[in-house]
């Protein structure tokens, strides 16, 4: 699923959105490059940890500005900076 998430400074972020079996030890990442990001979540999270970790990684992206190449690690277990 693609969505568009503009963030504090106006500028678009294209956020490609997917669940991943791969992920063992991970809640789930964002990568970002240029304006483009990725967010991956766990398929083997609860319906809530995985809305709660789409939550916190996406308010993450709204304070990231476009350009930067990042990647952001979540986990379920930890709180939100």
């Amino acid at each position: 699923m693609e969505l568009t998430l503009v963030n504090r400074y106006g500028d678009p972020w294209a956020v490609e959105q997917r669940e991943s079996e791969a992920l063992t030890r991970l809640g789930g990442f964002l990568m970002t490059y240029g304006d483009q990001s990725c967010l991956t979540l766990n398929a083997r999270l609860s319906e809530a940890d995985k809305a709660r970790g789409r939550e916190e990684i996406l308010d993450r992206l709204t304070t990231t500005p476009t350009g930067i190449s990042s990647t952001v690690l979540w986990h379920p277990d930890t709180d939100s900076e």
